[in-house]
Parts: structure tokens; C-alpha cells; sequence
């Protein structure tokens, strides 16, 4: 059947379950985390993230004016390629 639960193309619009919120709030774009502007919350919901990093992420970004790349967030202190790895496809940089 083409109706089968859990199963999609993405042709409805309801990928990764459709969204949950109205706009950019906390730094997300659809469904991924947007480093350059998300709050620490929003930063510490993806994984090996936890508050220490989340304050070095934003502490990064407001003393370099930003993130040009996913693949700069290894130039925070304490985030290397292992953690990187984990992360890439739940982040983006936007401007």
C-alpha cells in the first residue's frame, strides 16, 4: 500500500515528522540546529553537547563573528573530529 505507517518520501511536507514550530525559534531550520544563532537549550539538544560546550560554541561565535562552515564548530576548544562526526548532520550555519 503507498499509506504505510512510518514510511515517507517527504512528498507531504512531514519530514522528520513535520514541524513543531513556528519560524527559526532557538536556532533550528528545518529540523537542523543553525550554530550561529541557537540558544545553549538548543545547542545541548545535540549529542556529546552539554552545557560547557554549548557556552563554548557561543562564546566562539560572538568573539569570530560567527561560523563560515559546520566543519569550523572543530575550532571551538574541546570539540574535535569524533564529536564533529556526530553532530554534522544536525547543524548548519546560516547568517
Amino acid at each position: 500500500t503507498s499509506n504505510t505507517p512510518g514510511i515517507s518520501d517527504g512528498s507531504d511536507g512531514s519530514v522528520n515528522g513535520g514541524s513543531d514550530t513556528d519560524g527559526q525559534t532557538g536556532g533550528q531550520a528545518g529540523g537542523l540546529v543553525d550554530i550561529n544563532t541557537a540558544d545553549r537549550e538548543t545547542l545541548m539538544t545535540l549529542p556529546g553537547i552539554g552545557a560547557l560546550k554549548a557556552d563554548k560554541i557561543i562564546a566562539y561565535r560572538e568573539a569570530n563573528g560567527g561560523f563560515s562552515s559546520v566543519e569550523d564548530i572543530m575550532l571551538v576548544g574541546g570539540i574535535k573530529e569524533g564529536l564533529f562526526n556526530k553532530v554534522r548532520d544536525s547543524i548548519c550555519v546560516g547568517r
